[in-house]
């Protein structure tokens, strides 16, 4: 169970990406994670959401779509096809990011966005507390 302190870093966090997402978006979420934070925050405002984690079912509700995959090999995506794709908290957690950030550019359409997040320096205290 997330702390407050967790759950209010969370929100600041997503909050900080959900200003670059435009409305009416189609937006993939690259290890959304089981509770799908981000995606259920910005499901009024977008087209379509995707989200992808190795820890989840595939199911659809409204307008958002999960899917079950190991995220370290190719995306199940054409090319040219998502307005935005996220990686919130997730890209320190992967053995070879350079792998799903050309991923995460290829289903990108042209002009679209790679927003991550990722700790900083600055906050390795902060996250150490936490782990408590």
């Amino acid at each position: 169970m997330d702390s407050l302190l967790d759950k209010l870093f969370r929100f600041w966090r997503t909050q900080k990406v959900i200003n670059h997402i435009l409305k009416g978006s189609i937006v993939c979420d690259i290890g959304c994670g089981l509770d799908v934070y981000f995606l259920n925050r910005i499901k009024r405002s977008i087209k379509k959401g995707v989200g992808l984690d190795q820890d989840l079912c595939d199911y659809t509700e409204g307008n958002l779509e999960f899917k079950n995959i190991k995220i370290d090999s190719n995306l199940p995506f054409p090319d040219d096809y998502f307005n935005a794709a996220t990686m919130v908290a997730f890209l320190e957690h992967i053995e070879s990011p350079e792998i799903i950030t050309g991923e995460a550019f290829r289903i990108l359409k042209k002009g679209g966005k790679l927003i991550l997040t990722t700790p900083s320096p600055i906050s390795k205290p902060i996250l150490i507390f936490l782990a408590f």
